[in-house]
């Protein structure tokens, strides 16, 4: 399994570099997709707003995207951003985890001690952003 993750990443690692150039001549906003290879044909006035920083979002598996395996908030969507030392580049999120979900979820980039979605509780990870989903507001929990 952990090969097959490990696979997994590299053909995603060079996905992005392949499509970087296209990438890098579009908006640098993120949009939100239920899938890097499925997203829904809509029309422009149907398209989902592009993530803003302070957006509450939920991360998803790249083994399973339908599975959410932490929710955190935006922190940055800018490509010059770093995390970990390494810029986010175009379609990637800088977000700090709030809850982890799935906590033997392996960070698709791990930096220092940061391996796992239980290692970065409470720290800040890049993710891409076709993984990454708006929080829908009947899950959110609202606290005084």
């Amino acid at each position: 399994m952990e090969e097959r993750f490990n696979n997994r990443i590299d053909e995603l690692k060079s996905m992005f570099l392949r499509h970087r150039g296209r990438e890098e001549s579009q908006s640098d906003a993120c949009s939100p997709a239920t899938s890097i290879n499925h997203r829904p044909q809509m029309t422009s006035t149907q398209l989902p707003r592009p993530f803003r920083v302070r957006d509450v979002v939920c991360l998803k598996s790249i083994m399973n995207p339908s599975e959410t395996v932490a929710k955190g908030i935006i922190q940055s969507i800018d490509p010059s951003t770093e995390v970990g030392g390494e810029e986010l580049g175009p379609n990637w999120c800088k977000v700090s985890i709030q809850v982890a979900v799935k906590k033997d979820e392996r960070l698709i980039r791990s930096y220092g001690f940061h391996k796992t979605i239980y290692d970065a509780y409470g720290a800040i990870v890049a993710w891409p952003c076709p993984y990454v989903e708006l929080e829908s507001v009947d899950e959110m929990v609202i606290q005084p």
